[in-house]
């Protein structure tokens, strides 16, 4: 049953980060939302990276 749970708010909030996030970039900007995405993976690799 945890692993359902699990498996679902996964689910959310991968498809919250793929789906979602750059659609509303891309109505409300009209640019390009993978650019974005693009710059901010460095800081996402350094937040992991150092625990903060």
């Amino acid at each position: 049953m945890l692993m359902m749970y699990v498996i679902t708010v996964f689910s959310a909030l991968m498809f919250h980060t793929v789906v979602t996030m750059p659609g509303l970039y891309f109505l409300t900007t009209r640019r390009n939302p993978l650019a974005v995405m693009k710059g901010i993976l460095q800081a996402v690799v350094t937040a992991f990276g150092t625990g903060s």
